[in-house]
């Protein structure tokens, strides 16, 4: 019955969902027009923050997301890698073992840092599903980015929860400053996790499709050769330069040398981590896996094509963020919902408000600085609580990343998979998400007496 469900909404993406850049491409226009004609600012005002959110924070970050799929996915296809991942694939024996391994793998790896669940839990996927016989493999891959996207509430590493705990940070006047306990441990979030996480995973486990409807990956892996055995040249017949390019010594130097900061910044930072330092973490295992410079180099050359989706879309991606806040645009839209509201719906139509923005706007740091101010006053007008109000921020936030590709795009290109493969299914999670989300949100505050300020 669940499959057949499912298959409704993927015959619905199969015949609506365009490429993502598409997608993207109505987005900018959608939101031109809107600001153009919602706002006071003329056509070549909208020009202006077209161009100034291109080159703004999401512009230096799609570089930084293309990094980390270009050696992340290098590193992937690597034997002694791809060895490994298989080896983790086996501990499961039957189609619902590897399912809830798979799930529950994506949610601790992505509540370290969503980037390594992003990255890391496709690559699972993919093993997993060459191992086990009736695994349907886009569904694996919409559902583990779902359990990604669904635990960054309750990540100490979300912007949000990291800028409500610091001291200084821009809504301290209003807020203070709110801990952990407050967002990302809140108890009101923590069961809507709950309850959300259970149903996705039953949901996941009991969608079993006909055995003639399965896609699989019964392939054997693809991996990379060894720079040693790339090299055609006898040893013998090598110039100096040859022997440089494939020299072991500083094929093992190098990354020892990228090791001991790696190690150090573990040491002070803890999982703590930063995009950044994920890049040089990808980077730093490339390099211990390919034995030399010239097999780094080949491994990188050949994963390369793997990047142009993400390096073009999130720029376009921050130009939409630009219109929406430098026009007034998200305000409109925001005052609109919350004007709406009593103290008992506030934390309802803040999940509601930021599920709508984040379609136009998928950064959620950015997104707080253009949200954040509004819901944050309207929550002091109200009384309630601050850390609550951030908690339905967070969950409103994520929720629409399932029907808005941002996040998904590096996972797809990584795999060589269209947007229309996996949508379908998210956009039946996203609406049970919805459902639960709504009712936990407008009965749990106030039954817990935690909805006002004088709540946690």
């Amino acid at each position: 019955m669940l499959w057949r469900v499912t298959k409704k909404f993927q015959f619905a993406a199969d015949r609506v969902i365009p490429d993502p850049l598409v997608l993207c491409l109505v987005l900018v226009l959608i939101v031109f027009i809107a600001a153009f004609l919602g706002t006071p600012s003329s056509f070549m005002e909208v020009l202006s923050f077209f161009y100034d959110g291109f080159f703004g924070g999401l512009f230096l970050f799609g570089f930084q997301m293309g990094l980390i799929i270009l050696f992340a996915g290098t590193a992937a296809k690597a034997p002694l890698f791809a060895r490994t991942v298989d080896r983790i694939s086996k501990l499961p024996k039957s189609v619902s073992s590897a399912l809830i391994f798979m799930l529950i793998f994506s949610a601790v790896t992505s509540w370290i840092n969503w980037a390594f669940g992003l990255i890391l839990t496709p690559i699972l996927s993919t093993q997993l599903c060459r191992n086990i016989k009736g695994l349907h493999f886009p569904l694996m891959v919409a559902s583990g980015y779902a359990m990604m996207i669904m635990v960054q509430p309750l990540s100490l590493s979300t912007p949000v929860v990291n800028l409500m705990a610091s001291p200084g940070h821009f809504l301290e006047e209003i807020t203070g400053v709110v801990p952990a306990a407050g967002t990302a441990f809140n108890p009101v979030g923590l069961i809507a996790y709950g309850i959300m996480a259970l149903v996705t995973i039953v949901v996941v486990v009991l969608t079993r499709p006909p055995e003639d409807e399965i896609i699989g990956l019964e392939s054997a892996p693809a991996t990379m050769l060894n720079a040693a055995e790339k090299v055609s040249i006898p040893r013998k017949e090598m110039s100096p330069a040859d022997k440089m390019n494939a020299s072991k010594i500083l094929g093992y130097v190098f990354p020892a040398l990228l090791t001991v900061y790696v190690v150090w910044y573990f040491a002070n930072n803890g999982i703590n981590m930063t995009t950044n330092f994920i890049i040089f973490f990808f980077f730093t295992a490339c390099a211990w896996l390919y034995h030399s410079p010239l097999g780094l180099m080949t491994a990188i050359a050949e994963n390369i094509g793997s990047i142009p989706q993400v390096v073009v879309q999130f720029p376009l991606y921050g130009a939409i963020m630009g219109m929406m806040s430098s026009s007034g645009l998200s305000t409109i839209i925001v005052n609109w919902l919350l004007s709406i509201s009593t103290a008992k719906t506030f934390p309802v139509l803040t999940y509601w408000s930021a599920s709508l923005l984040n379609l136009f706007v998928p950064s959620q740091g950015g997104q707080w600085a253009i949200q954040g101010p509004i819901i944050e006053a309207a929550a002091q007008t109200l009384d309630v609580s601050y850390g609550l109000t951030a908690v339905c921020f967070m969950f409103g936030d994520e929720a629409t990343n399932l029907l808005q590709p941002f996040y998904v795009i590096p996972a797809l290109a990584l795999l060589g998979m269209k947007l229309k493969a996996i949508w379908g299914y998210m956009a039946f999670l996203w609406v049970l998400w919805f459902v639960i989300a709504s009712v936990c949100f407008y009965v749990l505050p106030e039954s817990m007496g935690l909805l006002y300020q004088s709540g946690l």
